[in-house]
């Protein structure tokens, strides 16, 4: 499990990444769709409850869902990166940390913390 002060340091670094420069990376991107595209579960949050956090209605991420050709986290991510394009990364891994998905953080995390170093 992660270590919290590891987790506040990636916090601290990432709050002057902006959402769209994740975008940019395609293997970031790649790394969080393949996550969060699972399908629904009780006990492990997916791209719907990230939506839900940052203000997409229900009505516009349900069309996200196959069988649209993107992946539906692509989708949530690219209409956050329209709507609010200065939204940081930081505001992110709080998102990813209050759906309890540290898996996602960690999975980032190596690339952060080649950064951070």
């Amino acid at each position: 499990m992660f270590l919290t002060g590891t987790l506040l340091l990636l916090f601290f670094f990432t709050e002057t990444w902006t959402i769209h420069e994740l975008f940019q990376h395609l293997d970031l991107m790649r790394e969080v769709t393949s996550m969060l595209n699972e399908p629904d579960s009780y006990h492990l949050k997916n791209y719907k409850d990230l939506a839900d956090l940052c203000g997409i209605s229900s009505e516009l991420y349900r069309s996200f869902q196959p069988p649209c050709a993107d992946s539906p986290t692509k989708n949530v991510i690219n209409d956050i990166v329209k709507r609010r394009p200065t939204f940081s990364v930081e505001e992110l891994f709080r998102n990813f940390r209050d759906m309890k998905r540290l898996d996602v953080i960690e999975a980032l995390s190596c690339y952060f913390a080649g950064k951070i170093l």
